[in-house]
């Protein structure tokens, strides 16, 4: 297959919406400037079809909006670069290889059927696009007309993502008595005002919630967007996570994308003050990097890259099983599609004490440990509540 007959392959299935979404990897040049991998699909922007680009590139996603007739161009251009492409349509899946000069394409049954639009319109969020609503025009996520504004897309979904395991993991719980809820390195708060807007507004739920966060002049905009929009019951504390004590005992703890060893202290403290429920999303994860050490292992640590992104995930399943250890049956799951983000994990707590379960994970615990020949922090903050 040559180039020109793949842009008009491309140009009749973005022209007519059967281009569900594509996926190209595999860059020819080690240092494309297209990164690792570029994800196309399509959206709607102010009710004009057209399709997002999303480049990944050092461990960071990048995204900008073509318009309909560029993107059969675009995405010929970009498949002379890469080695394949996958595109989803809908009639059929197309695995698209560099073949010498040429391009081979093999047609496989559809993974998606319906139109493109339908397959858009198909996803119900929690928080309704289209509808004007105060606190998401306030965050800057949404203009006075109701539509999300383009470049904090992939914001809105990731808010409504989190909602979904929310609503999820809570149930019934919301209703009854009051919830008192802390959000621990909010940052700018876009998730510490979307649940507190969700259960308050929505769910009908009577909430205390607190962010926090060292800096002081994100927390003085918190506060006055909190303010504005009448929500009495969200406060914002200004000072790091680990000097932060509540008032009253705490129900759900949340911590969303706090760096590196901020998660731990986040962690130790819903499992010192028996939150009930916790969710963290985990970021930067360095601090093992420096420390794992198996000779056994050394095919797979001596290469840089890996290494980060093993220890990454080590750390996760670390954190999993000092929780499960200190009485918390945690799960970890996708929080967004990778596409979205590099950072997609997320792991969700229920306080379930359980003597048993709980030494069986220390001891798995304490098998990964000697075995990597590390001493996470996480480890020394739950000290008292875990089994000796």
């Amino acid at each position: 297959m040559e180039y020109a007959e793949i842009i008009r392959l491309l140009q009749q299935l973005t022209e007519t919406d059967q281009l569900l979404s594509a996926t190209i990897s595999d860059p020819i040049w080690e240092d494309s400037p297209w990164g690792e991998k570029v994800v196309i699909r399509p959206v709607r922007i102010k009710g004009q079809r057209c399709y997002q680009l999303t480049t990944f590139k050092d461990n960071q996603a990048f995204h900008r909006n073509i318009s309909v007739p560029d993107c059969a161009t675009t995405v010929s251009e970009l498949l002379a670069l890469f080695k394949q492409g996958q595109l989803f349509t809908v009639d059929a899946d197309l695995h698209i290889q560099q073949k010498g000069t040429a391009l081979s394409c093999k047609k496989r049954s559809p993974t998606h059927k319906g139109s493109a639009q339908q397959h858009n319109r198909s996803k119900q969020h929690l928080l309704p696009e289209g509808i004007p609503d105060p606190y998401l025009i306030g965050l800057g996520l949404m203009s006075s007309s109701g539509h999300i504004i383009a470049s904090k897309a992939h914001k809105f979904r990731q808010i409504n993502r989190f909602l979904e395991l929310v609503d999820h993991t809570l149930g019934d719980v919301t209703a009854g008595a009051t919830l008192h809820l802390v959000d621990l390195g909010c940052g700018k708060a876009y998730l510490t005002f979307a649940l507190y807007h969700y259960l308050t507004t929505i769910k009908k739920a009577a909430v205390i919630m607190t962010g926090v966060d060292r800096r002081a002049d994100i927390i003085a905009d918190c506060r006055q967007l909190a303010e504005t929009l009448g929500y009495d019951q969200l406060h914002f504390y200004q000072g790091d996570i680990a000097n932060y004590q509540p008032s009253q005992p705490v129900d759900i703890v949340v911590s969303l994308h706090a760096c590196d060893i901020a998660t731990d202290y986040a962690l130790a403290a819903a499992v010192a003050w028996q939150a009930t429920y916790l969710f963290a999303a985990p970021c930067c994860q360095h601090e093992l990097l420096g420390q794992i050490n198996n000779n056994a292992m050394e095919t797979l640590l001596r290469h840089g890259i890996i290494k980060e992104r093993f220890a990454a995930l080590v750390t996760d399943a670390v954190r999993t099983e000092l929780l499960n250890a200190a009485g918390y049956k945690t799960q970890v799951i996708e929080f967004i599609d990778l596409e979205h983000s590099p950072k997609n994990l997320l792991l969700r707590g229920h306080r379930e004490p359980s003597p048993q379960q709980q030494q069986q994970a220390w001891h798995s615990y304490l098998q990964l440990k000697q075995m990597l020949h590390i001493t996470p922090k996480l480890e020394t903050l739950l000290t008292p509540h875990l089994p000796q």
